[in-house]
This record gives C-alpha cells, structure tokens and sequence, in this order.
C-alpha cells in the first residue's frame, strides 16, 4: 500500500453579502482556519502571520467589535495579541493531541459500553441525541478525545467526515492510503486515527484508533455498542488485502 499526501480541506460556506456582520463573521473563519478566501475581496490580503494563523492585516474598530460579538455568541475565546494581529482559539480547543494520551485513553476505554451514546447536552451539534449502536464509531472516539483534552463537549462530532474535518483543521492534513494493506504504512510503535469513508460494498463510513507494536497493526473502535481491539486488516481490508473503504486517511502520530 502507498500513502498519499493530500491537502484537501473542508469547505465552507461564504456568504456573499458584505454587510458589517458579515464581514465580521469571514474575518473570524479566515483567522481560526487560516484561509484569506473568507474574506470579502475588498479586503483580503496576501501576507500571512509568523505563527500561521492568517489574519487580516488591519481591522477597523467597527470590525473588531463585530468579531468579538460573534465570538462570544458562538463560545470562543479572542485575544488581542496585537492592535492589528488579534488571535483567535476556537472554541474547545484545548492544546495538541500526543500519542501517549491518544493510547492511554484508547486502551482505557476497551470493553466499555458507555462510549458514545448519547451526545451531551452542551454540544453545539446533536445535544442530547441518542446514537444507534450501529453508528456509534464517531462518538465513541469523540468522548475518547474528551478524556485527553483535545476535545470539549460542545465540539463533539458523531459523524465520520466532520470528525475528519475537525481532526484536519486541528492536527494538519492526514495521509491519504491506497492500495492493497501494508504493515509498513504504520511505523512500529505509533499511534494515530484511521478513518475510511464510502465502503465499496455498502457505502458506510468508519473511524478507529489505529496503532502498531510490532508486526501486529490493530485498531480500538466501537463494535456494535461495545469498544473493542481488532486486526486493521480483518475490518478496513478485505482477504485479498484490497481496502474495504473508497477513501482512507490516516492521522499519525508519534
């Protein structure tokens, strides 16, 4: 199997009104995701910060006021790092994901039964709903990542390609695989997420804690309402080592 890099983001919605609000709202996504094309073309810019967060280089007070109002309607946190140069952290994000927490918190979780069934109240998405067993693969891993503080309750996600997205946005673009199974797509001892989307037989998506120790690649991931440890090949591969998924990325880390 081979691994491709690829940089395909998620897309969002831009409103092409430019009213004051809306302005507001496109100088915020293009801040906390560093993509100038939120702006309205009036005033995008093609400089960007020494820290990678793309901001616009000058905001009126009028503006600014703007994007802390929509802030602190939708939960984040603004700082002002600088008169022109404001910091946006979006909302429940707490700091980086390590490998060690991932698999602590990975193994900790094994034959549990409590893990994502139901979505908390404070979500920003799906408060309070009630996940089938059958789909509960994303928000068995959200409430994972909850325990590592890489994710709050109210970015909880149960749906496979907005948790990619989010994972994405957070942990930089994931590896694209292809081809038939291959050990050595997995480095011995590391640890990361695997997410495959568009089952070539039933159309399902499905995402689970990956990692390797030795020649042994398993995953950890959600069984029909049970959290379990798997072999990757027996439920992402078919026999022949063909992938079971139309699209497959892996989140490594180290």
């Amino acid at each position: 199997m081979a691994i491709e890099s690829t940089n395909h983001a998620p897309e969002y919605p831009v409103a092409k009104d430019t009213t004051q609000s809306d302005r507001a709202g496109s100088h915020l996504l293009a801040s906390a995701y560093g993509e100038q094309s939120f702006a309205p073309p009036s005033e995008r810019r093609e400089s960007s910060s020494d820290n990678g967060i793309q901001v616009a280089s000058a905001l009126s007070a009028g503006i600014w006021t703007g994007l802390q109002r929509d802030a602190q309607r939708d939960g984040a946190t603004m700082t002002d790092a600088s008169p022109e140069q404001p910091e946006v952290i979006l909302a429940g994000y707490t700091g980086g994901l390590s490998a060690a927490k991932l698999r602590d918190a990975a193994h900790a979780a094994v034959n549990r039964t409590d893990l994502g069934n139901v979505v908390p109240r404070d979500s920003r998405k799906y408060a309070n709903y009630k996940v089938p067993r059958a789909d509960q693969c994303t928000s068995s891993l959200s409430d994972m990542l909850k325990t590592t503080g890489f994710l709050s309750s109210r970015d909880y996600q149960i749906r496979v390609k907005e948790m990619v997205g989010l994972l994405s946005d957070r942990l930089g673009a994931p590896d694209r695989l292809s081809g038939n199974f291959d050990k050595n797509d997995f480095p011995d001892g590391s640890v990361g997420i695997i997410s495959g989307t568009g089952h070539f037989r039933n159309g399902t998506n499905h995402i689970a804690v990956v990692e390797r120790n030795g020649n042994d690649v398993t995953i950890i991931h959600n069984k029909n309402g049970k959290i379990v440890r798997e072999n990757l090949a027996d439920k992402f591969y078919y026999r022949d080592g063909s992938p079971r998924y139309a699209d497959m990325r892996l989140f490594k880390l180290r």
